[in-house]
């Protein structure tokens, strides 16, 4: 098994212990499908030679996201308008919407054959007020190219990156205060921020998000430590008056100028 692939090897453990704890899976060429969740219409395919396994694990086994929404709750949050910035396959897309079905969920996915499977995960599950686009978040709008290099290499660390040169690979960016304004969103409930690095060109300086980070409501962050921009990001956040909680990997902020008081 050493010879075999990372990404293999990290699904085969996984699916033998989902296999174990009763779940279902079944093959299609080089994917999965995955069924036998509680709160999923069907289930989810996943790519096997690939780090979507772990993403699986991570968000619809170990419930990642389950103490970010206990505090959004505990905080009077009911998300109707959702950003997924970085949506990977979609997972946390579908656990939001499991649980506040009604909410819009604008889901952001820049790698073309990872956003093709977040796309068919949320056909295959029925999501309803779920817009897929296939682009990433930065701090203005512009055309970047693909990193691979960043981590393990596999699909979960994939990033963009800024170069001089042209390439026929360019993936379309988007600074969040023209999304907001393009889909005339005031205010957005929930922010999810997974992009692999790029929260340190979003965060950059304080004068960069003023048009967009007092408008959000709640949000949660994954921040890379290879970018040495976690103070900076933290600071920024709470002079915009977020009070910031740490849920494992990630440090959750919400906006008091917003929330409502019990």
């Amino acid at each position: 098994m050493d010879k075999l692939p990372k990404g293999l090897i990290d699904t085969h453990i996984i699916f033998r212990q989902l296999l174990k704890n009763g779940f279902q899976i079944s093959r299609d060429g080089g994917n999965n499908l995955i069924t036998g969740f509680n709160n999923l219409k069907t289930g989810v395919v996943i790519k096997r030679d690939s780090s979507d396994a772990s993403v699986l694990k991570q968000i619809l086994i170990d419930m990642e996201y389950e103490p970010v929404v206990k505090l959004l709750q505990n905080n009077n949050i009911m998300p109707d308008k959702i950003i997924d910035a970085g949506a990977n396959i979609g997972l946390t897309t579908l656990y939001l919407k499991s649980i506040f079905p009604d909410a819009i969920v604008i889901a952001l996915e820049p790698n073309k054959s990872t956003f093709l499977r977040m796309r068919n995960n949320f056909e295959l599950n029925g999501c309803l007020n779920v817009i897929s686009l296939n682009i990433g978040i930065w701090n203005s709008n512009a055309f970047l190219i693909p990193d691979n290099t960043f981590r393990d290499g596999q699909d979960w660390s994939f990033r963009l990156i800024e170069s001089d040169s042209k390439s026929n690979q360019n993936i379309e960016v988007r600074s969040l205060e023209s999304l907001l304004d393009e889909y005339k969103w005031d205010v957005v409930d929930f922010l999810k921020v997974d992009i692999e690095g790029a929260e340190s060109k979003l965060f950059e300086n304080k004068e960069l998000v003023q048009n967009w980070l007092p408008r959000v409501k709640a949000i949660a962050i994954e921040i890379h430590d290879e970018f040495n921009c976690k103070d900076r990001i933290l600071r920024i956040l709470s002079e915009y008056q977020f009070q910031v909680e740490f849920c494992g990997e990630l440090s959750v902020g919400v906006n008091q100028r917003l929330v409502k008081k019990s």
